[in-house]
């Protein structure tokens, strides 16, 4: 960031990264943009980990999960990227784009999950219905095994994401995109 500052008429102090050569502060920036990725990553992980104590009463765990998701905003704020003279809205800049495709990206990952749930639970159905007995209606059965198993490939399917969106700006079809690439996230792999 560099930030220029009056001191009397007609001058003014420029910081040294304005000054700096160009190949610094990109380095600066690359790592910048690493770091917070590693730390909002660290965060996410502890939301998970603390959504995953279930001998914890929920009311904590609701707690603790509104506080970790306050720290995810504040640090996701703090490292939000450097502002230049245009006027982009902040969901175009970059980290912003990508932290926002990868949820929704996510989401659709979800989704093909309580999908292929909602399938196994027709089958079901079917099949007690084929047997004549009297049954009751089964419920929604998802293992969490299920549920974690996109998220163990979704860094290797959100590179198949970037390389199609690259630098669009955010709009419905790239956001629609996100989701149908989380949604099918195995032919995404399959395709690589």
């Amino acid at each position: 960031m560099f930030s220029v500052r009056p001191i009397g008429r007609g001058e003014c102090i420029v910081s040294e990264a304005l000054t700096a050569k160009p190949e610094t502060r990109a380095s600066s920036v690359g790592r910048n943009l690493m770091l917070s990725f590693i730390i909002l990553g660290f965060i996410v992980a502890l939301g998970i980990w603390t959504y995953e104590r279930t001998i914890w009463n929920w009311l904590i765990r609701l707690a603790l999960l509104f506080c970790i998701s306050i720290l995810f905003v504040l640090t996701a704020y703090m490292f939000r990227p450097v502002r230049f003279l245009n006027d982009m809205p902040w969901y175009d800049t970059s980290h912003y784009r990508e932290i926002i495709f990868f949820l929704v990206m996510l989401t659709g990952m979800v989704s093909s999950t309580l999908s292929r749930a909602i399938k196994d639970r027709r089958q079901e159905i079917a099949r007690l219905k084929k047997s004549g007995s009297q049954f009751e209606t089964p419920g929604l059965v998802i293992d969490r095994w299920d549920l974690l198993h996109p998220f163990l490939f979704s860094l290797v399917t959100f590179g198949g994401l970037l390389s199609q969106i690259e630098d669009q700006l955010f709009s419905l079809a790239s956001v629609t995109l996100s989701f149908q690439t989380g949604f099918f996230w195995q032919t995404v792999l399959k395709g690589k």
